[in-house]
């Protein structure tokens, strides 16, 4: 769970050994504001596949649901 200035972000994941496979789901609350993926007052799925790189971290790509030529790349920390 989490959020941006003007996006809900909810998802799950699944860990198998090192590797994780996480789907995210944003969705705006502020109508005409620019997500960081230059969408506009639309829900979005972002599907990202992770290596754990120790317990606490892990390296990750992806791409918004529907542009696939749209990817990123992420460093993440586990906070709890």
């Amino acid at each position: 769970m989490g959020g941006d200035g003007g996006y809900f972000y909810l998802g799950s994941y699944q860990e198998n050994g090192n590797s994780i496979r996480a789907v995210v789901d944003a969705a705006p609350f502020i109508q005409g504001y620019a997500s960081v993926f230059r969408t506009v007052g639309r829900p979005f799925r972002l599907k990202l596949e992770a290596t754990l790189t120790d317990e606490s971290h892990a390296v990750a790509q992806g791409h918004v649901e529907g542009i696939p030529n749209l990817k990123l790349g992420l460093k993440l920390t586990r906070r709890a």
